[in-house]
């Protein structure tokens, strides 16, 4: 951890610390007990804890929440006229801090802007996307999904940012086109944690979601996209 994004998570103990990296990883209760070698009543009140700590009312918050303190302060963007510029991407410390939830079960994706920018995409948040993490990295989400059932996360999104608050989407179906020229689509439950810099303003966002449907697909010849 960069020593930028260190004095945030002080209040927590090297216990909590542990609970919420497997967390992050996807584990269940008995899964983390068995890791750490404590009860699964230690586990549950490990997690109770951490929830009223930071008031989540769920794993996938709490995954949220802290993936905020790990990048706060190590994410930067340029002035306010360039959030918008695709070209704008985050400092070499992002991408050490979330290489350690690069493999969590969760689907996880960083952007940056108001507008939002793509700037990170683990690998769960990759497979369920059908997408190449790199390639999206600088591309607007505007740009790469333009079917209008992505605009209720844009709202999101802008309502997250504008607010400095997070929020949750609950059952939002979208559909967009996967790398292999078909379209799918996928039913997710999702909180949008604001990202503050250095000074205290919000200047990104992370997506923490989990799949709550199977996957339909069709080739793109046959359904047409649709810009909203």
């Amino acid at each position: 951890m960069t020593k930028v994004a260190r004095s945030p998570t002080r209040t927590v103990t090297a216990r909590q610390q542990q609970v919420v990296a497997l967390v992050a990883r996807g584990l269940t209760t008995k899964e983390i007990a068995h890791q750490l070698q404590i009860s699964e009543r230690g586990v549950s009140a490990h997690i109770s804890r951490l929830l009223a700590k930071f008031n989540v009312s769920n794993r996938a918050g709490l995954v949220a929440h802290t993936f905020s303190q790990l990048v706060s302060g190590a994410v930067t963007v340029g002035a306010p006229a360039d959030l918008t510029d695709p070209r704008v991407l985050p400092v070499d410390e992002i991408a050490r801090e979330l290489a350690g939830f690069q493999s969590s079960k969760f689907l996880v994706t960083l952007t940056l802007g108001p507008d939002p920018v793509f700037v990170f995409m683990n690998d769960a948040a990759a497979r369920a996307m059908g997408l190449d993490a790199k390639s999206i990295v600088g591309v607007r989400v505007r740009d790469r999904f333009g079917d209008p059932s992505i605009a209720s996360w844009l709202e999101k999104s802008d309502e997250a940012f504008r607010t400095g608050v997070p929020v949750s989407l609950e059952n939002a179906a979208s559909r967009w086109l996967r790398d292999d020229g078909t379209w799918t689509t996928e039913i997710f439950n999702c909180v949008l944690q604001p990202v503050r810099d250095a000074s205290g303003s919000v200047n990104g966002m992370l997506w923490i979601c989990v799949v709550t449907s199977s996957s339909s697909s069709s080739p793109a010849r046959d359904l047409e996209p649709r810009v909203f």
